[in-house]
């Protein structure tokens, strides 16, 4: 049987049972296909593309490629299922996807499909994002010595943030500012005096206004390079350069209390001294 609808021809054998539904008109009976079950038969282009790491200006790169090969057209927002494996071939023939380490830019260097940067280095060609579970754990247990849970990360990329949130998963309080919230301070104030350190990814956009009122705070650092990587490793030297501090302060305390004890014996001791010359 053929089920017609919004002229479009479609095999009943490729639907879901129970999704189609009779209907009669000028003078016509024909079966349509339920409108919902037309959104389980494709998914969206931009969910697809990111789920393989292009976003942003990669994923308009990813869909004039998608055009030229004739899997998609300007204008469509969704693709069919039966077409995302071609979409995937597509896109690993034309790129070699690599993150912003140094050590995978120089390993892709011989391939000669186009070099696109990815802001998850769990898309990374070379490396698969391994340096980002290292880094964050060394982040997690530099926080754990310094004494301090809550990070409030400002700025970053949907996925970026996805994946920092699943690399930290409870090991920490996560909280993320974006560019999408209010830059008022009353709403910036609070989660900043919330956290015990926060860190503004400047490789993003943020509103300047938003950043002001978050550097009012000694303990906001500012990271320029992308990646989770270098956010952990800012972290890290943060919290560690804290504990050697806290270190140091309590090594000058303690030598200053043993110097005045030091001090009030000796005194004691010349006090005692002069007494007995006087009893003699």
């Amino acid at each position: 049987m053929i089920a017609q609808f919004h002229g479009y021809m479609a095999l009943c054998s490729e639907v879901r049972p129970g999704s189609l539904q009779w209907w009669s008109g000028h003078n016509q009976a024909i079966f349509r296909i339920d409108p919902r079950e037309r959104f389980m038969q494709d998914v969206s282009l931009a969910e697809l593309l990111s789920e393989h790491g292009f976003e942003g200006k990669n994923a308009d790169m990813a869909l004039d490629l998608l055009r030229e090969r004739g899997l998609t057209r300007p204008g469509k927002k969704r693709i069919v299922i039966s077409k995302t494996d071609n979409v995937v071939t597509a896109l690993n023939e034309a790129f070699i996807r690599i993150c912003g380490k140094d050590a995978c830019t120089r390993r892709s260097a011989g391939d000669l499909r186009k070099q696109v940067r990815m802001e998850d280095a769990r898309y990374c060609y070379i490396c698969g994002g391994q340096d980002n579970r290292r880094a964050v754990d060394e982040m997690l247990s530099a926080m754990r010595c310094r004494g301090v849970k809550k990070l409030l990360v400002v700025g970053g990329s949907p996925s970026t943030r996805n994946e920092l949130e699943r690399l930290c998963n409870t090991s920490c309080e996560l909280r993320f500012i974006t560019d999408e919230d209010s830059s008022a301070d009353k709403k910036i104030i609070p989660q900043r005096d919330w956290a015990d350190i926060a860190v503004i990814w400047k490789s993003t956009q943020i509103s300047h206004k938003m950043t002001t009122a978050l550097r009012r705070s000694p303990n906001v650092i500012t990271v320029t390079r992308r990646g989770i990587t270098a956010l952990a490793d800012a972290v890290c030297e943060w919290a560690r350069k804290g504990e050697a501090d806290q270190h140091l302060h309590k090594g000058t305390s303690e030598q200053t209390s043993h110097g005045s004890v030091l001090v009030q014996s000796v005194s004691s001791a010349l006090c005692h001294t002069r007494a007995a010359r006087r009893w003699n």
